[in-house]
């Protein structure tokens, strides 16, 4: 009896080293390939908050980008390094499977077609190539699984704790910022906003520029800032708006903010443009030009900017030097008219479109 029962611990330490192995080999190749591609769209939103920590975002606890906090302090910038924490969360989802299937009665086949049925199933090879709240999720949800089966076969109510306390790490519960879930029930706001502040953003960069309602679209803009004030991108498409409604201290104000909250954003050429354009409505043609030529260093084909260079040079009378700027952006721009200045520029307040259209006409732009 006593030699059945070694012989059983035995075969179980084999099948729990056999299921780390299986976690640990996912786990090199995730390492040996997270750098091949950029950063995915919510990995920024992410690292924005890491660098900006509270104790809750609108989208998630703060455990998610407490734990980037921590990669960025260790590894800095680097894509391998962030996405670590990703990995670990793979692999402990990879060998709790094999462990479920064993507390289900499965044997070293059951525990290992298990383990790699996870580890080879996409979603999980998705989460392990990008962090954000997702990637935790998936873990806590395989966690409360075991425990709850542990819960049934051993009817220990010690384990509803493991439940609970898993639960409560769930981004989809958000029950680590509870007070702030209060507060945002007692203003009423839906749960679609509360969970996901995309349409409001896309709605109010729409609203303005499509339908020309700027005042709307300011009015979403603040509100998807009111639901995550850590957004830069929220912050961004505010800078323009303001630009258009002819209030550039106002816009730049914004436009800083977002380039602070996510220095490292791929749009950042975007949010130098839209710099250029706000000094340029203010007046200040020497900061504006400034601004633009800090975007086409980076990128000289960038339209945007190419356009803001042109206006400016010609507001400030530097009438050759716009018409410069003018030759490298019709190859890139031949639709460009004093016609559709609105449909290129933005819906500026009418004033501003007329005092760009004078300015365009020095250079030679047609009707």
């Amino acid at each position: 009896m006593e030699q059945s029962v070694a012989q059983v611990n035995r075969g179980s330490r084999a099948d729990t080293l056999l299921l780390v192995e299986i976690a640990a080999i996912i786990s090199l190749v995730h390492l040996l390939t997270n750098g091949r591609y950029g950063f995915h769209r919510d990995e920024l939103q992410v690292l924005s908050d890491a660098r900006h920590l509270d104790w809750g975002f609108v989208p998630y606890p703060p455990l998610t980008p407490f734990v980037e906090r921590i990669g960025l302090s260790i590894f800095g910038l680097s894509m391998v390094g962030l996405r670590l924490f990703s990995v670990i969360s793979q692999a402990f989802a990879i060998f709790f499977t094999g462990l479920m299937a064993r507390e289900l009665d499965g044997g070293r086949l059951a525990q290992v077609t298990a383990a790699l049925a996870i580890a080879l199933s996409p979603l999980p090879m998705f989460e392990g190539t990008e962090f954000q709240y997702t990637t935790f999720d998936y873990l806590w949800w395989v966690l409360i699984a075991y425990f709850v089966i542990r819960l049934l076969k051993t009817e220990n109510p010690r384990w509803w704790l493991a439940i609970g306390a898993t639960i409560g790490h769930d981004s989809n519960v958000n029950s680590w910022d509870f007070e702030s879930s209060l507060s945002l029930t007692y203003r009423r706001v839906d749960i679609d906003s509360f969970q996901e502040t995309d349409n409001t953003l896309d709605g109010g960069l729409a609203l303005a520029y499509v339908a020309g309602d700027l005042e709307g679209g300011k009015a979403l803009i603040n509100r998807a800032l009111m639901l995550n004030p850590n957004l830069s991108m929220a912050w961004y498409f505010g800078g323009w708006i303001r630009s258009w409604l002819g209030e550039p201290d106002a816009a730049i104000e914004h436009l800083m903010r977002a380039m602070r909250l996510n220095p490292v954003d791929p749009r950042i050429i975007g949010m130098y443009a839209a710099m250029g354009a706000a000094h340029g409505i203010a007046r200040r043609y020497d900061e504006a030009l400034s601004w633009v030529e800090k975007a086409l260093w980076q990128r000289p084909d960038f339209v945007p900017a190419l356009r803001v260079a042109a206006v400016n040079y010609a507001f400030a009378g530097r009438l050759d030097e716009a018409r410069q700027v003018m030759t490298r952006l019709r190859p890139l721009d031949p639709t460009l008219r004093i016609a559709n200045l609105r449909d290129l520029f933005g819906p500026y307040r009418a004033e501003d479109l007329e005092r760009t259209a004078e300015a365009l006409r020095k250079i030679g732009v047609p009707e």
